[in-house]
Order: structure tokens, then C-alpha cells, then sequence
């Protein structure tokens, strides 16, 4: 028993055994210690390299594309993205040919679901406004909630001016601040539209570039993405602007053309080298036109992320309907709101909700 003990601890063990060999023969043990040595290092190396190959994120196996598949490849992919989380950073400066200019920043935090169909965001502002009574600075943050189409929420958290304007007066800000509002129907904020990125939007960004750079595959967060310089295609935007209209009446490619004549838009895109979403975007536009005769010029990076994984979007429980008569009274409350109105009856509610409108957009 005793002899089966040693020898089956000899087999398990070969260092022993070897030492034993050793002993019994004369020779030095680092004679035949030497090989299992080798073999212990060659095995080392064999299981280190598999093991920084697997925390490569396996970016070896991609064959690199074309561009142009790549894009394509994108454009299909964005047609199925069902949510995302998106962190928009930027600078704006706008300038009015008669009325007024406006130089800020802007950050919005924010989550798409349901094809953009649903939206949450925050949006925080720092910026400066110039008009014909003079200049302040207004900073302020606006929570947003797009349940569905005719379901809008409004969260007005903070809005400072300095010096105060008598637009923004502070008893009108405490009127809305730190509650939650129900937009009446068919008057969602213009906001919900020009500071989101629709999903349509990620999908123009495939169909409307033209790449100056092809910069290979990099890695961004643990992830192997196509990094491409690009530059806005007018002909290819008009072309995609013209389908999405559906042949409206409305739709005048020779107006958008002439628009679009001083506008330089350059950016550039990440794009997944597995999934095809976009990771990232950024760009640069001068000369944007805007309705009133001024131009922008804007530089904004997005930052997308959890795509197809993004948190529900659950609307306020104690939301109360907005009406624009919550606005409309005097500091000293002298006269209430229905002898304001009496004998008036041109100012309803239509009336007061394009007035507010017109507030915004100036």
C-alpha cells in the first residue's frame, strides 16, 4: 500500500519524479528540469496571447468594409433601432436680420423609444440674448416628456435672467417652475423637434454625407467602430428631404437649393463595426438659414449608447392641464383673471396659445 502511494504520487507529480531520477542517476537536476521548464513557459505563453486576443473585443476578425456598404449597412440598422439614450453637447449662435441674436450652450440628456414616437429629455442652457431693449443672459433647465403625439409634458426646473426682463418676470417663472405640465393638444413645444435626434434624423445621417476621410476602425468604450470625416451632400439631403415629403405640394426642391447655397456642414460619424448603429456624431454648420432672414451657425456632438436597451419612459402621475390663463395676472392680483378677460372675447385660449408660441420662437 504503501508503495502504490508513492507511486501514484510520483505520477502526479513529475517534479518529484524527476528529482528522485536525479538523485538515482547522479546527474544535475537542472538537467531534467530544464524541459519541463521550457514546456511550463511555452504554455504560458500560449494561454496569455489567447487571453489578450479574447480582451481585444475581437476587432482582428473584422474585414474592413467599403464606405459605402458601411453607411448602407447603417441606414438599415437604424430603421429597426427601437430605443437609445443620447447626451447632446453644443454651441449655437443665431442671428436675426432684424430682431435679435442669441450665442449659448446647450446640453440635453435624453432617451428615444418607440422609434422616436416617444421622447424624455432634459436640456440645461447657458446663453445670451441680445434684442432692441438690450442684453441678458438667460440660464434655465426644461424637462420634457413625449408620451405620444397629443400627450406632452413640460417640467420648467430653473430659468434665471440677469439682468432681469420683463418677459421672463419671476412671479411668471414660479407660476410653471418645479411642476409638471400637460400640454394642451397639437401645442407641443418647438423644442421637441429641433434639439432631439430623431430616429429619422440617424437614418438621414447615413443617406445625406459624403465621406472626406476614411479613418479606419477604432475603439471607442469597448467597442470597434468605423470612424468616417464627412460632409453634408446638399443634393443627396434635397433628394432625401423630397421622399420624405411624398410628393407634397408643398415641397419646393429649386426654394431648398437656393436655401442651402451658403451653407457648409462638416462632421464626423462613428459607426459600429457589428451592429452598424451610430455611436457618435458630430458636426459643424455655418450659414444655416432661418425663417426670419437671419443664419446659424452651430457645433454639436451626440453621444449614443444603450441602443435597443434604453429605460421606459413612465409620464408624471401628478401632472396638471396647462392653461396660458396660469400666466396672465398682475403682481399685485388687483384684478382677477376673469375681469381681465371680460369684454374681450377675441383672447381665448387659441389666441393666447399662438402668443406664447411667438414667445418661444423669439
Amino acid at each position: 500500500h504503501s508503495r502504490r502511494t508513492k507511486r501514484y504520487y510520483l505520477v502526479t507529480n513529475p517534479e518529484a519524479l524527476i528529482r528522485r531520477y536525479a538523485v538515482h542517476t547522479g546527474k544535475n537536476l537542472a538537467h531534467y528540469m530544464q524541459p519541463f521548464f521550457s514546456m511550463r513557459y511555452r504554455s504560458l505563453i500560449a494561454v496569455s496571447s489567447l487571453f489578450l486576443v479574447a480582451c481585444s473585443g475581437g476587432s482582428i476578425d473584422i474585414q474592413p468594409l467599403p464606405p459605402e456598404d458601411v453607411l448602407a449597412k447603417a441606414a438599415k440598422a437604424t430603421q429597426s433601432l427601437e430605443s437609445t439614450k443620447y447626451i447632446l453637447t453644443g454651441n449655437v449662435k443665431a442671428r436675426s436680420s432684424d430682431f435679435w441674436s442669441v450665442s449659448g450652450s446647450v446640453r440635453v440628456d435624453g432617451v428615444l423609444r418607440g422609434a422616436g414616437k416617444q421622447m424624455r429629455f432634459q436640456m440645461d442652457t447657458d446663453a445670451d440674448v441680445t434684442t432692441a431693449e438690450g442684453q441678458f443672459n438667460v440660464d434655465g433647465t426644461l424637462e420634457v416628456i413625449v408620451a405620444s403625439e397629443d400627450e406632452v409634458y413640460m417640467n420648467l426646473h430653473s430659468l434665471t435672467t440677469q439682468p432681469p426682463n420683463p418677459i421672463l418676470r419671476p412671479d411668471l417663472v414660479g407660476k410653471l417652475a418645479s411642476k409638471w405640465w400637460l400640454l394642451p393638444q397639437g401645442d407641443a413645444l418647438p423644442v421637441t423637434g429641433q434639439v432631439t435626434p430623431d430616429p429619422r434624423l440617424l437614418h438621414a445621417q447615413s443617406q445625406v454625407v459624403r465621406i472626406v476621410k476614411d479613418n479606419g476602425i477604432k475603439n471607442m468604450n469597448g467597442a470597434s467602430v468605423y470612424h468616417y470625416n464627412v460632409e453634408l451632400d446638399k443634393e443627396k439631403l434635397v433628394a432625401y428631404m423630397k421622399q420624405a415629403a411624398e410628393g407634397s405640394a408643398e415641397f419646393d426642391a429649386a426654394a431648398i437649393k437656393e436655401s442651402l447655397e451658403d451653407v457648409i456642414a462638416t462632421g464626423q460619424l462613428w459607426v459600429d463595426a457589428s451592429t452598424y448603429f451610430v455611436h457618435k456624431l458630430q458636426w459643424d454648420i455655418e450659414g444655416y438659414p432661418l425663417q426670419n432672414g437671419g443664419n446659424l451657425t452651430a457645433k454639436f456632438t451626440v453621444d449614443f449608447s444603450d441602443h435597443n436597451s434604453a429605460p421606459e419612459i413612465i409620464p408624471p402621475a401628478d401632472a396638471k392641464v396647462f392653461s396660458p390663463y396660469e400666466l396672465l395676472s398682475f403682481p399685485n392680483d388687483t384684478i382677477g383673471d376673469d375681469e381681465l378677460f371680460e369684454g374681450d372675447s377675441s383672447l381665448d385660449d387659441d389666441t393666447i396659445n399662438s402668443i406664447l408660441r411667438s414667445m418661444d420662437s423669439y
